[in-house]
Parts: structure tokens; C-alpha cells; sequence
């Protein structure tokens, strides 16, 4: 605890340094990945791509099916129960007729791979910064050169209502359709970039006002790795 302390005092400190000269534009250059062959997994192709840009040489299929907490649906008398999503990933991300995740499920594959002793792993920090604001989130790491995975919705769509279930405890869940996990990359006046699975890994940029509505809209779901 002391050592995540003392790295994220490293970082304010970086933060406040920089604060007085942030750039009109930036952006971080780093490796694309496509969620090719893996439909709903693109908040792990995503999570791929940000520990790739620092060093640690794993691939999405590795990370998903070696570190990454899945569970399936079921029924029970003909009602349909599955997991919460900030608990595992819903369904199978090689599956189109699955659902996805949210950060704490990525942070416990995180968590996975430092304790089997993945090289590289034991560099990093990692860090659920869900609800925090989007602007605070560019000027926090952003400017600091610091991707960030960041849940939205497939081509910036509005979030619907999906599909319903009941979680183990008997409450029933609704999915939001549409989820989506990028990796946030940079900004200019206009707009915000981010590297998306779906198109290939490619950086895509999308007007602020877009990007800041689904971001709220899904719930202000974000996180980041640093080293």
C-alpha cells in the first residue's frame, strides 16, 4: 500500500508540474489490436493494447484465457441467471451472444497476472478511476502520457436498454446495450481519440460532446495502468 502511495504521489506531482502547460493537442503513440475472432472482448483486447504500450508481451487470447474471470449464463425452471458484471465477465468473449464486463473484472485479471509473476507485471500499477470526470481524466493522465481504458458505447450510439437477467442473489440485472471499451489516447480542440478494437485498433476520433454523454450515459467506467 505504502509503494501504490508513494507511486501515485510520483504521479500528482507530475500532474501539477504539467498542469500550467497543457498542450491544444496530443496524442499517445501506440500499437493498435483488433477484436477480430473474439466479438464481445473488447474490454479485454483493449486492456491488451494498454499493457502492450508498457512492455508486457501478452496477447488478447492469453490474457482471456488464462487471467480473465468469465462465467456463464444458466437456467433454472426456464429463468435465465447469469453474473454481475463488475464481478466476471458475462458469457464468453469468443461469443457474439455474450455481454462483457466492467473495470473491476479487468482489475482482478490485472491482479491475476502479477500473482502468477507475468513478466512485466510487477512494474505496473493499476487503478479503477470510475466516475471520474472525462476532463479530469485528460488533464490527470492524458497529458501525462498515460492511455486509459475508457467504457462507451459502439460508434458512440446512445445506451439502450439490453438484455435481462437474474444475478445469483435473485435481483434482476439489466445489460446496457451497446457497451464498449476503448483505450482514450489523446485529444485536440475538437476531439477525443481513442483506439478502437472494432476498427481494427485504429486510433478514431470523436467529437468531445459525444464522447463525454456516453461516458456518463454508461456509467462513468474508466481505468488506467501506469508504470
Amino acid at each position: 500500500m505504502e509503494v501504490v502511495c508513494a507511486i501515485e504521489l510520483f504521479l500528482l506531482l507530475k500532474i501539477t508540474a504539467s498542469a500550467t502547460k497543457k498542450k491544444e493537442s496530443m496524442l499517445i503513440e501506440m500499437n493498435g489490436l483488433s477484436q477480430d475472432g473474439i466479438p464481445t472482448g473488447c474490454e479485454s483486447v483493449s486492456t491488451v493494447m494498454v499493457l502492450n504500450h508498457w512492455g508486457v508481451e501478452i496477447t488478447p487470447e492469453s490474457f482471456i484465457d488464462s487471467h480473465l474471470p468469465c462465467q456463464k449464463f444458466y437456467r433454472v425452471d426456464g429463468t435465465l441467471y447469469g453474473p454481475d458484471p463488475e464481478e466476471a465477465f458475462a458469457g464468453d468473449p469468443y461469443s457474439s451472444n455474450s455481454l462483457g464486463c466492467y473495470p473491476k473484472v479487468i482489475l482482478k485479471a490485472l491482479g491475476n497476472m502479477k500473482n502468477c509473476h507475468v513478466p512485466g507485471m510487477e512494474d505496473l500499477t493499476f487503478k479503477d478511476i470510475s466516475g471520474m470526470e472525462l476532463t479530469d481524466i485528460i488533464d490527470t493522465y492524458i497529458v501525462n502520457n498515460i492511455p486509459v481504458l475508457l467504457w462507451c458505447t459502439m460508434g458512440m450510439n446512445p445506451v439502450r436498454d439490453g438484455m435481462q437477467y437474474y444475478l445469483d442473489d435473485g435481483s434482476l440485472y439489466t445489460w446496457r446495450a451497446g457497451e464498449h471499451c476503448m483505450v482514450l489516447c489523446g485529444y485536440d480542440e475538437e476531439n477525443y481519440y481513442l483506439m478502437d478494437p472494432l476498427a481494427g485498433g485504429e486510433k478514431v476520433g470523436y467529437a468531445k460532446e459525444i464522447v463525454e454523454e456516453r461516458y456518463v450515459e454508461m456509467g462513468q467506467h474508466a481505468m488506467v495502468v501506469w508504470e
